[in-house]
C-alpha cells in the first residue's frame, strides 16, 4: 500500500507537471501567435520592435517585468522600443565593440541568462541609469541566416529562473523578429529607392533650371532636408584652397539664426580638427551614426564654439567630399538632429553629393570664361573717353548675365576739328566673338571715318556703301552724333537703333529722330535730326538690352528708363548709376550706356 500510495503520489505529481508544463506551452504558444500576427503587418523596424515589446507587455506576461529590443545601426547598438518607457537617464545606444554585456552577447551571437541589473547589461558600472537590484535577465540575439539584427532583452522577477520552456519562446519569438525586420527593411529599402529617385529627379531639376550658382546651391541644401536630415551644409575651396562656406541651412526656421552665428563666428578655419575639413583634404566620405559631447569638443576650436555645436543637438553626421575630374571642391555636410545616419543614407547623401559637385566644376568654368569673354569685350571697347573742354561724360558697359559668350554692343567718343565731339553707340546682332570681332571693327571704321564726312547722317550711309568690303556679315544698329560744345548745336543720326534720352530737371524725353534701316541691310536714305543741348542737360545714349530682358523696345521699357533718369540728380554719372541699378542681376543682354552734357 505505501509503496503503491507513493507510486501513485509520483504519478499524480507527474500529471500535475504535465498540465502545469502543457498550460505554460499553450500559453507561450498563444503568445508567439498574437504576436507573429502583429509582426506580419510591422512596416518598419520600429515598428517591429514595438509589436514585440508590446506583446511581451500585455496582461498575459509570463511574469515579466520589462523589456527591450536592440537594432545594429552601424557601429552602435540602438534602443528600438522598451516597455516600460525608459527614463530620461536610460542609455538609448551602446557601442558594438564596447565592454557592455549586451553588445558581447550581440558579437557572439549567442543568448545569455543571469542576475542583473540594466546598467550591467547596457554598459560597465557607472555608464547606465541609477543601480537597480538585479533581475533574472535573458539576453537573446536577433539573428536571420548570417544577419545578427541585434537582440531582445528581458527582464523577470528577481532570482526567477527563466526555464527551458521560456528560453525556447523566446528564441522563437526573436527569431520571428528577425524575419520580421528583414521584411520591414526591405519594405524600407525600397521605399528609400523610390524615395531617393524622386529626390534625385526633383534636384535634377533644380540644376536644369539653375540661373544663380548661390540660389541653386541654396535649394539644393533645403531639397536634402526633405528627406535626409536637419542641417546641410556646403563649403567650397576658393581659388586659395580654403574652404568657404558657401550654405547653411537648418529646417527649423527658428534654429537657422543659431546656424547664421555658428557660420559667421566659426566659419570654416583649416587649424581645426573638424572632420569636414579632413574630408576635402582626404577626398573621402565620413561619417557617424551616434556623435558624442568628446566628438564635438574636439572639432569644436574653442568653448563658444562647443557650446554653439551642442545647442544643434547635433546626433549623427555624414560629409561627402564635392569630387569632379579629379578635384576635390569642397564637401557636403549632412547633420541629423533626430535620427542616426543608415549607409543607405551615405548613399544617398553621396549621389545628391555628385551633381552638387558638377554644379560647382560648370560654374567655376563659367566663371573663368564669362571672365575671359569680359576681358575680351573690354579690350575692344576705347580704354578711355577723351577729356574734351566743356563737356562731362560718363560711360558704363555691362555683360550679360547669362550665356559664356561676348557681345555686340559698343560706345566710342572721339575729338572732330574745330574742337567738336563725335559720339556713337551701337548693338551688333549676336552674342558671340564673331558679334565682337564685327563690333570692333566697326567702330574702328567709324572712328576713322568720322573725321572725312559731313554729318552723321553721312557717316551712316559711308558705313553702308563699305559695308561688303569690310566683310562684315552681321547687321547692327548704331547711332551717331555730333556736338559743338561751344553753342550746344547737336546733329544725330540713327542707323534702326533706339532714340536717345535728352534728360531735363524734372523731367526727360526721347528725341524725335527718324531712323534709317539698320547697317547691313540694303541701303536706304539716312537723315539728321538737329537740335540744341542746353547747358545742364544731360543726353543719353543706350543699347537696347536696358528697355527689358527680351530687347523688346516697349513702350513701358522706355517710360520706365525715362522715369529712372529723371528721378534724381541729372550729372551724367548720377543718371548712370540709377540706370545700372534698376537693371535685373540675371540679363541675358548686354547694355551699354553714353551719357554726356555740357557743363554749366
Amino acid at each position: 500500500m505505501g509503496q503503491g500510495g507513493n507510486g501513485s503520489g509520483e504519478i499524480e505529481a507527474a500529471e500535475a507537471a504535465g498540465r502545469l508544463g502543457a498550460g505554460k506551452t499553450a500559453v507561450h504558444l498563444d503568445r508567439l501567435r498574437r504576436t507573429t500576427s502583429r509582426l506580419l503587418t510591422a512596416p518598419t523596424p520600429a515598428e517591429v520592435a514595438r509589436a514585440v515589446t508590446d506583446s511581451l507587455a500585455e496582461s498575459d506576461r509570463g511574469g515579466i517585468l520589462w523589456c527591450q529590443v536592440w537594432v545594429v545601426e552601424g557601429d552602435l547598438l540602438t534602443l528600438a522600443n522598451e516597455v516600460p518607457p525608459p527614463s530620461n537617464e536610460a542609455p538609448r545606444s551602446v557601442r558594438l565593440d564596447g565592454r557592455a554585456i549586451l553588445a558581447e552577447c550581440v558579437r557572439a551571437r549567442a543568448p545569455a541568462f543571469a542576475n542583473w541589473s540594466p546598467a550591467d547589461v547596457e554598459g560597465p558600472e557607472g555608464s547606465g541609469p541609477p543601480a537597480m537590484p538585479p533581475h533574472a535577465t535573458a539576453i537573446i540575439p536577433v539573428l536571420f541566416g548570417a544577419r545578427c539584427f541585434g537582440a531582445l532583452v528581458v527582464g523577470y522577477p528577481p532570482q526567477q529562473e527563466v526555464d527551458s520552456e521560456e528560453r525556447g519562446f523566446l528564441a522563437s519569438l526573436a527569431e520571428q523578429a528577425a524575419q520580421a525586420l528583414d521584411r520591414a527593411e526591405l519594405y524600407e529599402e525600397n521605399a528609400a529607392l523610390a524615395q531617393a529617385n524622386d529626390f534625385l529627379a526633383e534636384s535634377a531639376q533644380i540644376l536644369a533650371e539653375a540661373s544663380d550658382f548661390a540660389d541653386t546651391l541654396d535649394r539644393l541644401a533645403r531639397l536634402s532636408l526633405t528627406a535626409l536630415g536637419d542641417i546641410c551644409v556646403i563649403d567650397l575651396r576658393d581659388e586659395e584652397g580654403l574652404a568657404e562656406r558657401m550654405v547653411a541651412r537648418h529646417r527649423n526656421p527658428s534654429q537657422q539664426p543659431l546656424l547664421d552665428r555658428l557660420s559667421q563666428d566659426h566659419g570654416p578655419d583649416p587649424r581645426d580638427r573638424d572632420p569636414v575639413l579632413d574630408v576635402v583634404r582626404d577626398s573621402r566620405t565620413s561619417w557617424s551614426p551616434e556623435v558624442t559631447d568628446e566628438f564635438l569638443r574636439e572639432s569644436a576650436r574653442d568653448n563658444p564654439h562647443f557650446d554653439a555645436l551642442k545647442a544643434l543637438q547635433i546626433r549623427s553626421y555624414v560629409a561627402v567630399p564635392l569630387v569632379t575630374s579629379g578635384e576635390t571642391l569642397g564637401s557636403f555636410t549632412i547633420l541629423s538632429a533626430g535620427r542616426a545616419f543608415t549607409p543607405a543614407d551615405v548613399s544617398l547623401a553621396e549621389k545628391l553629393a555628385q551633381q552638387v559637385a558638377a554644379l560647382a566644376y560648370n560654374a567655376r568654368r563659367y566663371d573663368a570664361t564669362l571672365q575671359t569673354s569680359q576681358i575680351l569685350q573690354h579690350s575692344l571697347l576705347p580704354r578711355k573717353i577723351p577729356i574734351v573742354a566743356g563737356l562731362q561724360i560718363d560711360t558704363r558697359y555691362l555683360p550679360a548675365t547669362r550665356g559664356l559668350e561676348v557681345g555686340g554692343d559698343f560706345y566710342d567718343l572721339v575729338v572732330l576739328p574745330s574742337s567738336r565731339a563725335g559720339f556713337m553707340i551701337g548693338d551688333v546682332a549676336g552674342h558671340n566673338r564673331d558679334a565682337a570681332a564685327v563690333m570692333g571693327q566697326l567702330r574702328s571704321a567709324a572712328r576713322a571715318l568720322s573725321g572725312q564726312v559731313r554729318s552723321p547722317a553721312s557717316l551712316i550711309i559711308a558705313l553702308q556703301w563699305s559695308w561688303d568690303l569690310l566683310g562684315f556679315d552681321r547687321i547692327a544698329t548704331a547711332l551717331f552724333g555730333r556736338l559743338d560744345q561751344t553753342n550746344g548745336d547737336l546733329v544725330l543720326a540713327s542707323a534702326g537703333h533706339p532714340p536717345p534720352l535728352l534728360i531735363e530737371p524734372h523731367r526727360a524725353r526721347f528725341l524725335p529722330i527718324i531712323p534709317s534701316a539698320p547697317l547691313g541691310v540694303p541701303a536706304s536714305e539716312a537723315d539728321n535730326w538737329e537740335g540744341r543741348l542746353e547747358p545742364g542737360h544731360t543726353l543719353l545714349l543706350y543699347t537696347d538690352g536696358v528697355l527689358d530682358e527680351r530687347g523688346e523696345r516697349s513702350a513701358g521699357g522706355m517710360d520706365r528708363l525715362a522715369e529712372v533718369a529723371a528721378d534724381g540728380d541729372i550729372h551724367p554719372s548720377a543718371v548712370c548709376e540709377r540706370v545700372v541699378a534698376m537693371l535685373p542681376p540675371h540679363r541675358s543682354d548686354d547694355v551699354a550706356l553714353l551719357a554726356l552734357r555740357i557743363a554749366d
